[in-house]
């Protein structure tokens, strides 16, 4: 509901300048996986296109605009109508500001709450069933602590990649850094907080007991974020990438 202004959420042009720099530095580690992840002073060039994508909680499209670069093409999900329609005005937009021939789009959708349908006892999810293309890469960038079980979360995800060689990507908070989601003037925000944040290790096991291989996580830089003027708090990012097995 707070869609349209989503981005002057204070820190949100700082949060999406790094989420870009860290998913451009290590996309050949995030794709690779065995690699070990560069240093600031020694980046790895990222060389993967044509990935197809997946952007689950996609919000107004931080990851995708992030991964642009690199892919074919880009679908993102939100259970928001409003965060949808505002990534699809950016989508919309890619034709006059940049060469990308990236297919890029945003539906509303969930793929974490299973429904039984009335004829079969077959559950499925609420999602089409074009939403369950095998994509190289599924990516959720700040949205997993938003979900309440995120180890079934993060299984979701890991059955819509390649077999083998499709890519998890968790880009999240790490705890402890007093982001004031619990000021009691921000009860709605606070609602649908359901951990606060995620330490390396703790991601790490989350994509294992997911059932990722190859998992490896990187903490990344801080920042300040901040709710209207008076809620500042610091932040500080970590990433996690696993592959879907054979």
């Amino acid at each position: 509901k707070h869609a349209s202004n989503y981005s002057a959420f204070h820190g949100a042009d700082q949060l999406a300048a790094l989420t870009a720099d860290a998913v451009r530095t290590h996309l050949a580690w995030i794709v690779a996986g065995s690699a070990a992840p560069p240093t600031p002073t020694t980046p790895t060039p990222p060389t993967t296109t044509g990935l197809t994508i997946l952007d689950y909680a996609c919000g107004p499209g931080a990851l995708s605009k992030a991964l642009l670069p690199y892919a074919s093409s880009i679908h993102g999900i939100d259970v928001s109508q409003g965060m949808v329609d505002e990534y699809n005005k950016w989508a919309s937009s890619l034709s006059t500001t940049t060469t990308t021939t990236a297919v890029v789009r945003a539906t509303q959708g969930n793929l974490l709450e299973p429904t039984t349908t009335t004829t079969t006892t077959t559950t499925t999810t609420t999602a089409a069933p074009e939403l369950m293309t095998a994509f190289d890469l599924a990516g959720i960038s700040y949205g997993l602590h938003h979900m309440p079980d995120p180890v079934a979360a993060a299984a979701q995800l890991l059955r819509r990649l390649k077999p083998g060689t499709g890519v998890l990507l968790v880009l999240d908070f790490l705890p402890g850094h007093g982001h004031g989601h619990d000021h009691d003037h921000h009860a709605a925000v606070h609602a649908t907080i359901a951990h606060h944040g995620f330490t390396a290790d703790g991601l790490a096991d989350i994509l294992r007991a997911a059932g990722a291989a190859d998992v490896c996580t990187r903490t990344l830089g801080e920042l300040e974020l901040g709710l209207g003027d008076d809620l500042r708090w610091m932040a500080t990012v970590v990433m996690g990438r696993g592959t879907r097995p054979k």
